[in-house]
């Protein structure tokens, strides 16, 4: 049997699910959304607020996982490298006879620089994460704000 009354946070998980089962092709117009807030007694104001938190909050979440992309790239990017730079090492010291000699240190140092990084870039998302994120993101806009300059200005010198 169901209940009489329900919270909010069930409110919202039964409307969630009600929604996806929906046969519609899962899109509301705008029109339909202040429709529904109506009927909901949900106020023009409270239903701008939750939209604008909602875009807030997906390009957040976008802006995440093209910083997390771009730190597994990264990540593979330096591993190829020291990968490299590794087994020329180790090529050199078997060239050299006697199989692996001082090469096993660097082969050693090497996995262990490879370790660490996979486990900075695969980390759960802590707060260095977060200011990493912050940094990498100031850097794009700084970029973005000097090819902006540099685009008006070459506007400015072919006027």
């Amino acid at each position: 049997m169901a209940p009489t009354t329900y919270q909010a946070d069930d409110v919202q998980q039964i409307l969630q699910l009600a929604l996806a089962r929906q046969d519609e092709d899962g899109e509301f117009t705008r029109e339909q959304l202040l429709e529904i807030a109506e009927e909901l007694n949900i106020s023009p104001d409270c239903l701008a607020a939750a939209e604008t938190a909602w875009l807030t909050q997906k390009q957040q979440q976008t802006q995440q996982t093209e910083f997390d992309l771009y730190r597994r790239d990264r990540f593979r990017h330096r591993a190829v490298r020291t990968t490299i730079i590794i087994g020329l090492l180790a090529g050199l010291d078997l060239m050299a006879g006697g199989g692996l000699g001082w090469s096993r240190y660097t082969l050693l140092m090497g996995g262990t620089v490879i370790l660490w990084r996979a486990w900075q870039t695969f980390q759960p998302k802590g707060a260095a994460y977060f200011r990493e994120l912050e940094r990498w993101e100031q850097r794009r806009q700084l970029k973005s704000t000097v090819r902006n300059l540099w685009q008006s200005f070459k506007k400015q010198l072919q006027a």
